[in-house]
């Protein structure tokens, strides 16, 4: 049997568990052992870790508080088969750099995870010309930070860094995000991880119910925009009365009820009433889109669903943040992709509601190999053709 460290910047939770593969893992009878890093890569965000006592009864959980702590663990590393390092995004900054120092000190080899690509992710690299590149530069320029622009310019050679021994990813367009791949990492081709949610209620039963989906995103309080040291891209109280105003519209002249699919990070208990009474669920994203005739969206990756449903998506947004510098590229990225025109609903009555439940198979059938599965990506769940990669590999198995 493998040991393996799995490395998060969140909380090892029940969704992570899944998600992240401990579960397939351990089903498997391997040792895992968890380090939650997330103090280090994300400092200011305040996490629930009330699960911990529970998951300590069944693996080994270690909440890692700062660098020293993390250094010490060096020697227990090192007796590992495996890092799975989901605990950086592939681009190195200061907060990223403790984690990659401590994976090269362990000479273990590592594994990291680029299979959710997005449109806008390289911001306008991709999308847009010079001058959208410009626009974007002086837009963000207060944001910049002089040691993080460097480090991420710098050849890992010479800051000691490895290459990862395997990178797993989804659609074609994942390809060339992380500057520490090279020659030499497996490439192992699975799928976005919202597509096994996907199979799960594809091969299930489930009805169409006459409601609008509204795929929310915790903003104004999403913690990533706490990470990015960033104030929210709008202050709750307008925007949530600007969407409310939004569905009621739907409401009245669509006749169809807007369901609320709660953001993972969310935490609507402590804020009732902010949708005005309507339905909210948390951790039913993909059902929820499957029994809907409308899709309501800013720029979630939840928008997979949509696509992979085949269903009439709404693209929405309020002009404050749509110009939020953590929010325009992707904004444009998804409506270059989808071919789908920005609504704003500062006022709710601009919005255009003809021809709601236009589908082009064609655009979505794009979107899904670039963004979401290869064409010929094996048909099996995402974390059964990770191993079926890595075992093949001749480096390790799990």
């Amino acid at each position: 049997m493998a040991r393996l460290i799995f490395m998060l910047s969140d909380t090892f939770n029940p969704r992570n568990l899944k998600r992240f593969g401990l579960d397939f893992v351990r089903g498997k009878g391997h040792e895992v052992i968890c380090l939650d890093v997330s103090d280090i890569v994300h400092p200011k965000v305040d996490r629930d870790r009330s699960d911990y006592s529970r998951l300590r009864s069944t693996m080994e959980v270690i909440h890692v508080k700062d660098i020293d702590s993390l250094n010490g663990l060096v020697d227990m590393a090192s007796n590992s088969d495996l890092i799975m390092n989901f605990a950086e995004s592939g681009i190195l900054t200061k907060r990223h750099w403790p984690i990659m120092r401590f994976i090269a000190k362990t000479g273990v080899p590592y594994l990291v995870q680029f299979s959710n690509a997005y449109p806008g992710h390289k911001r306008y690299k991709d999308i847009g010309g010079i001058l959208d590149r410009i626009r974007d530069f002086w837009r963000r320029i207060s944001e910049f930070d002089p040691i993080d622009s460097c480090l991420s310019r710098l050849p890992r050679q010479i800051l000691g860094i490895p290459a990862p021994s395997f990178v797993i990813y989804g659609g074609q367009c994942c390809e060339g995000y992380s500057r520490f791949v090279d020659g030499s990492t497996k490439r192992v081709f699975a799928h976005a991880m919202d597509y096994d949610e996907y199979r799960r209620v594809k091969s299930g039963t489930f009805k169409l119910a006459n409601t609008a989906v509204f795929l929310d995103e915790f903003l104004p309080y999403h913690p990533d925009i706490t990470m990015m040291g960033l104030k929210a891209p709008m202050d709750a109280g307008p925007y949530f009365v600007a969407l409310r105003g939004l569905f009621e519209r739907i409401e009245k002249e669509l006749g169809l009820a807007v369901v609320i699919a709660a953001c993972p990070h969310s935490d609507y208990e402590e804020r009732p009433g902010i949708f005005g009474g309507r339905r909210i669920e948390k951790y039913r994203t993909a059902d929820l889109v499957s029994e809907s005739r409308l899709v309501i969206a800013h720029r979630s990756t939840a928008i997979n669903y949509a696509v992979l449903f085949r269903k009439p998506l709404m693209l929405t947004a309020t002009r404050s943040t749509y110009r939020h510098s953590s929010q325009t590229p992707y904004f444009d990225g998804l409506s270059i992709a989808l071919q789908k025109s920005i609504q704003f609903f500062d006022d709710p009555a601009e919005i255009n509601l003809c021809n709601p439940y236009e589908v082009d198979n064609a655009i979505y059938d794009r979107y899904i190999r670039d963004y979401i599965k290869k064409p010929n990506s094996p048909n099996m769940s995402y974390w059964e053709i990770v191993a079926d990669g890595i075992n093949g590999s001749g480096i390790t198995k799990i």
